[in-house]
C-alpha cells in the first residue's frame, strides 16, 4: 500500500512475538511466492540503545552480520549495517526490506530518531525499508505521543497504518493449534511419541 510503516498492537501474552518468530516469514513466503529480505529485531533482547553505536550494533546482530560484535566506531557500524541490508534485499531479487520490531512499546524517542535518519540514508541510496512496529496495547497511543512532543515525522513515517493483532479466533484456528500437539511433535526426544502420547500415554491408547 505504498506506506513505509504500521504498527501491530494486542494485549500482552497474545501470540504476536510467536507469530513474528515462526509464521510471518512463511506467510509472507507463500503470499509472494518468493523469499520476502526480511530483519526481525526483538528490542527486548537488545535492552534498549543507549548510544547509537549500541544501537546500529543491535540492529546489526538482528541481521545476522558476522561482524556484529567487532569493537567499531558508530558510523563504521552504520556502514556496515547499510551494506548489510542491500545485499540482504538484493538477495530478495529488489530494492526492498521489511524490518520487524518486536516488543516495539520499549523503543525510546531517541532510537525512532536514529530509525529515521537510517531510513533517509537507505531513501537516498534507493533503498526501501518498510517498518513493521509489532507491540503492547498501550502502544496505540504512542503516534499522537510522539506528535505531541515533537516527534511528527517519526509517526508520520512509521506509524501512519495500524492493525489490531486478535491471536486465535474461531473453534478452528484453535484446533489448527491444539492439533499441533498430536501431529509434528516429539517427546521425549527420539521416542517417535507425539507430544499427547508421550504425557498420556494410557488416554492416547484409548483414542484421545
Amino acid at each position: 500500500n505504498q506506506v513505509d510503516g504500521a504498527t501491530i498492537y494486542g494485549p500482552s501474552r497474545f501470540g504476536k512475538s510467536s507469530a513474528v518468530d515462526h509464521w510471518v516469514q512463511t506467510l509472507l513466503t507463500q503470499r509472494y511466492k518468493n523469499t520476502l529480505p526480511m530483519v526481525v529485531w526483538s528490542h527486548i533482547d537488545s535492552g534498549g540503545a543507549t548510544s547509537v553505536g549500541r544501537f546500529w550494533a543491535s540492529l546489526l546482530h538482528a541481521s545476522k552480520h558476522p561482524l556484529a560484535k567487532a569493537t567499531r566506531s558508530p558510523l563504521s557500524r552504520q556502514h556496515m549495517l547499510m551494506e548489510r541490508w542491500h545485499s540482504l534485499a538484493l538477495r530478495g531479487g529488489g530494492r526492498f526490506l521489511i524490518l520487524i520490531i518486536d516488543e516495539a512499546q520499549g523503543m525510546t524517542q531517541r532510537e525512532w530518531y536514529w530509525l529515521v535518519e537510517l531510513h533517509s540514508l537507505l531513501e537516498k541510496e534507493r533503498l526501501r525499508l518498510c517498518v513493521f512496529s509489532v507491540a503492547s496495547l498501550q502502544f496505540f497511543d504512542e503516534p499522537i505521543g510522539m506528535a505531541m512532543v515533537g516527534g511528527a515525522h517519526v509517526a508520520a513515517r512509521f506509524m501512519l497504518a495500524n492493525e489490531r493483532f486478535h491471536g486465535i479466533e474461531g473453534v478452528d484456528e484453535l484446533a489448527t493449534v491444539m492439533a499441533g500437539y498430536d501431529e509434528g511433535t516429539e517427546w521425549p526426544a527420539q521416542s517417535g511419541k507425539s507430544f499427547t502420547e508421550g504425557v498420556a500415554t494410557e488416554a492416547w491408547s484409548q483414542g484421545f
